[in-house]
């Protein structure tokens, strides 16, 4: 039997169905976009995490570096970058509220902060790092090492670098006649009394006093003029007594 070809007549021809190359860039464009933006949005979404464990891995580093104790390194984070009262530092480190403690309570969470901020310089300082925890008017900064235990104010005026050339000139011209106010009274009675010279030291400043001496500068005069002291009796009828040392006093 004879096979026969299929009849081609009523077939449709093929439809071109291809895409233009520009739509399809374009296409692949905006899913680009698309992409990109859900990243942005998802990093976004994420950056806090991410922030807080960046800032977890620095103070594991830092902790294990330098040997921290816990304490030690809440203390640490409690000065670092900012300026800590001693109440927020003992509630940090502690977890004591200031306020509910008792005067006693105070004074021993305040020892045990300064033992532990001694001990943490000590690490710090031992591995030669540049800053220091420093308590300073009521509040811990983190200070560098060269700012570290920086000499106060002088005590004296007469001692301070402050002082205009004025100033310390009359301070000094003060302290000189004060000098020879206090060895001519000594000398005085050194010579008269029958205790070798030994003079109550309360008498000594009442008299330096009412010839206009400041107390600071009667107590710098001492220092020049090297007193010896003694304590005379305790209690309320106890005192101190001075006279000139032995090598400027006049003989008898």
């Amino acid at each position: 039997m004879p096979v026969s070809r299929p009849s081609r007549v009523g077939v449709p021809p093929p439809r071109d169905d291809t895409i233009p190359d520009e739509i399809i860039e374009e296409d692949k464009v905006d899913r680009r976009l698309e992409q990109l933006e859900r990243a942005r949005e998802r990093k976004k979404e994420l950056a806090p995490q991410r922030e807080l464990e960046k800032i977890e891995e620095k103070w594991n580093n830092l902790r294990r570096y330098f040997h921290l104790a816990r304490r030690q390194e809440l203390l640490l984070r409690a000065v670092d970058g900012i300026a800590t009262t001693i109440q927020d530092a003992i509630k940090i480190v502690y977890r004591a509220k200031w306020d509910r403690l008792s005067k006693r309570e105070r004074a021993k969470y305040l020892n045990r902060l300064r033992t532990l901020q001694h001990a943490l310089n000590t690490k710090l300082k031992a591995d030669k790092n540049k800053h220091r925890i420093e308590m300073f008017r009521g509040k811990l900064h983190l200070v560098d090492r060269r700012k570290w235990k920086k000499p106060r104010a002088a005590r004296f005026p007469d001692e301070s670098k402050t002082l205009s050339p004025t100033k310390k000139n009359k301070r000094r011209l003060a302290v000189m006649r004060c000098v020879e106010f206090l060895r001519s009274l000594l000398s005085e009675k050194y010579k008269s009394s029958i205790q070798d010279g030994w003079f109550p030291v309360a008498m000594l400043n009442e008299a330096a006093r009412r010839k206009g001496f400041r107390p600071s500068t009667i107590l710098t005069a001492s220092k020049r003029l090297r007193l010896q002291r003694r304590r005379i009796k305790f209690g309320g009828k106890g005192g101190w007594e001075a006279r000139l040392p032995v090598e400027i006093a006049p003989k008898s």
